[in-house]
């Protein structure tokens, strides 16, 4: 039986905003299964002290038991595992220092199933190693987790300097913040903002905003694979198949054969040992190199890197050095004086740029690790299924080997059309990443977003046309803007193309009344770029016609040199 989409749900992430909504209103309408819930966590907490265990959590349905050391943690896991208990263990190192075992309760579980579990843990407690034998005994003798946190106030260090809090701030409502984004929203005209417009209907090379047919440039939609009909049928297949979530993390029971398939479909695709998926590009990043790397390392940054690598590096602990945009006689420079003071040394760069749509030189960047004893970090996002022949990213468009980049991530929602993300390389990087208590905190990719991703390469690798019409779109696309004198910057080989303002008014301005003459392209000015580097950035996909390009690009000419007499001249001049 095919599981029907929901009404209006055209793309995969959509199935999932409208499972949310019915699973709120089942709550709503059966609060009993709450109350369920909360009274088997009683009931379980209560029998678990009833037999000498120690209960860290009071409330909720997740329970928890604090283990005396890992050593007693890892055996009672193996134990209940063994008896086909699904249980979830965190270790000292990843759980604050106190071995944790977690059991998580749902609806269905019944009286019977909790006496089994405690039955269940005693079995394995009795077979605990001899020097595991007074565990029990030893477990009451540990402080109690609380213990560990509690401290004089007197002895608590601040960062705060004096006076600062000479003004309490104990409402949102109450930061400055978000007085001056009050202010800013009151100044645009109802009916006028830019953002957050809700559209209708599958991406394309059209779209329709707030009741407006416009000419989509504002998606990643790259190769149209977020609306393809097989895309979407495999979406409702998983859905038939699995429901809407496999509602565990991965190492515990969330691990489908989907997740597998893609992973295996993903290292082939790129020509590396082994992948692993994850549920957000973001995410990704952020987990990476907050696990890969810390205290005693080096990052040397593009200059123009994404926001989820530089959070990524700063959770990692590791000292941070950009350098200039693609420069990488300077990475040479800063390695050959650096390198010697570090443990671990990383390049991080990105596949194409997504703010300017440039491209780095690969095989320099890989000379220059290989002769530093650096790892290279390349973040594909915006060239995963839009560069290369046949969408592998810019190691393919370089012909370099995907072996010689140490960690290659992607994300799954641009030109594959899903949603998450995904790092790739060999089988240590992987296996190694599996295991860190960041990937194992992290939510389950959803198996119809798994499922669309999955498809989606499987039509790309079908279709290499896409690929070949996208290219060409992009190219007409920058031909026509700088034709009509619009600098298009240094976008080049990618799908990605800015028209450089220089001007955040002038981009704001040029953004609206695009929309007004049916054309979608959103502005990017501070701070998510310099002032004197503001933009609309433009995405141009494989569904958009070249009619409709041509006259896109002569719309946006007309506006920009009509806006551009009313604002003023850009702060700086264009390039030539």
């Amino acid at each position: 039986m095919t599981l029907p989409l929901p009404p209006g749900a055209n793309r995969p992430w959509e199935v999932y905003v409208a499972a949310a909504h019915a699973a709120l209103n089942v709550l709503q309408e059966e609060p009993e299964r709450v109350v369920q819930v909360q009274q088997q966590g009683a009931q379980l907490r209560a029998m678990l002290r009833a037999a000498g265990w120690a209960v860290a959590s009071d409330v909720g349905a997740v329970v928890t038991l604090t283990m005396a050391n890992d050593a007693r943690c890892l055996e009672t896991a193996a134990h209940l595992q063994k008896r086909g208990v699904a249980i979830e263990y965190h270790l000292a190192a990843d759980s604050g220092g106190v071995p944790r075992l977690s059991f998580a309760l749902v609806y269905a579980h019944t009286p019977e199933q909790l006496e089994q579990l405690v039955s269940t843990l005693g079995e394995a407690r009795a077979s605990w190693a001899p020097s595991a034998a007074n565990a029990h005994d030893a477990h009451d003798a540990q402080p109690k987790v609380e213990a560990r946190f509690a401290r004089d106030p007197s002895e608590l260090r601040t960062q705060a300097k004096p006076g600062a809090a000479s003004v309490l701030q104990s409402s949102v409502r109450d930061f400055p913040e978000y007085q001056a984004l009050m202010a800013r929203q009151a100044a645009v005209p109802p009916g006028q903002g830019l953002f957050y417009r809700p559209h209708e209907g599958r991406v394309t090379g059209s779209i329709n905003v707030a009741g407006k047919d416009t000419v989509n440039f504002a998606t990643f939609n790259y190769l149209g694979l977020a609306g393809d009909d097989r895309v979407i049928a495999a979406v409702e297949r998983a859905l038939a198949r699995y429901g809407g979530s496999a509602s565990s993390p991965r190492n515990w029971s969330g691990t489908l054969d989907v997740h597998l398939q893609l992973e295996r479909t993903l290292s082939r695709f790129l020509g590396v040992e082994d992948a692993v998926v994850f549920d957000a590009g973001h995410t990704t990043n952020v987990t990476a190199l907050g696990s890969l790397f810390g205290p005693g390392d080096l990052i040397l940054q593009d200059g123009y890197a994404h926001n989820s690598m530089v959070q990524g590096m700063l959770r990692s602990g590791a000292m941070r050095q950009p350098f200039r945009h693609n420069d990488h006689e300077q990475v040479d420079a800063l390695l050959s004086k650096l390198r010697p003071h570090y443990r671990r040394v990383c390049v991080a760069i990105e596949g194409a740029y997504s703010q300017d749509g440039d491209l780095p030189d690969l095989a320099k960047f890989i000379e220059i690790k290989n002769r530093h004893g650096a790892l290279l970090f390349v973040d594909e996002a915006h060239s995963i299924g839009a560069v290369g022949a046949t969408g592998r990213g810019i190691v393919e468009h370089t012909g370099v080997s995907a072996s010689e980049v140490d960690i290659l991530m992607g994300t799954l929602s641009k030109g594959l059309g899903s949603s998450g993300g995904y790092i790739a390389g060999s089988l240590a990087l992987i296996e190694y990443l599996r295991q860190t208590s960041h990937y194992r905190s992290n939510a389950n990719l959803s198996p119809a977003v798994t499922a669309a991703a999955l498809e989606a390469l499987r039509v790309i690798a079908e279709h290499p046309e896409k690929l070949r019409v996208l290219r060409a779109r992009s190219e007409q696309f920058r031909k026509l803007a700088q034709q009509e004198g619009l600098d298009t910057g240094t976008s080049g080989d990618s799908a990605v193309v800015p028209i450089m303002t220089y001007n955040s008014q002038l981009a704001y301005m040029l953004s609206f009344q695009l929309f007004e003459h049916g054309i979608t392209a959103y502005p990017f000015t501070y701070p998510v770029v310099p002032e004197r580097e503001s933009r609309l950035r433009l995405f141009v996909n494989c569904e958009h016609s070249e009619e409709q390009i041509e006259r896109s690009v002569k719309c946006i000419a007309a506006l920009y040199r009509e806006l551009k007499a009313t604002v003023g001249q850009p702060l700086i001049a264009a390039a030539s």
